[in-house]
């Protein structure tokens, strides 16, 4: 499905079976989430950095939807728009929708930041694990045989 498929390239595999997930009796809203993203962020016309971002003025206005205000801080960060971009994008509101919202909003901007430099941190670490254990293993294999053993034999 489109929905599924624009959630997992803007936040990862993490969500490829989120319209599954979550108690069975409100199950059908992770669904119409997705047929939501399938219907809205698939269309022609902007890119999906300019969705996100639009995405985070409307939920910065409406207020008191801090969470997913910060997943698409997070969403934002995944496709392009960093973090000063989304500052300016706050403080551009202020007019509009108020300080309140606009201090909510940049509460949400550092603390989806600070979640998203984390999780970029340990992808960079697990990368670089990953390289150095693969290298450290094909070059145990090539240097001392297929058949060799620690600890001798």
């Amino acid at each position: 499905e489109k929905g599924i498929e624009k959630q997992v390239e803007i936040w990862g595999e993490g969500m490829r079976d989120f319209h599954q997930s979550g108690p069975q009796e409100t199950r059908h809203i992770n669904k119409w989430l997705s047929n939501m993203f399938g219907d809205y962020y698939t269309r022609k016309g902007l890119t999906t950095r300019q969705r996100e971002m639009i995405t985070l003025c409307f939920l910065m206005a409406q207020g008191g939807c801090e969470a997913q205000l910060k997943a698409h801080v997070i969403g934002n960060l995944n496709v392009g728009n960093d973090k000063q971009y989304l500052i300016s994008i706050a403080s551009q509101c202020v007019p509009y929708i108020g300080y309140p919202r606009v201090l909510n909003a940049l509460t949400c901007i550092n603390a989806g930041f600070a979640e998203w430099e984390a999780s970029q941190l340990f992808l960079n670490y697990k990368e670089c694990y990953d390289s150095f254990w693969f290298k450290f293993n094909y070059d145990y294999r090539l240097n001392s045989g297929a058949n060799h053993r620690c600890g001798g034999a």
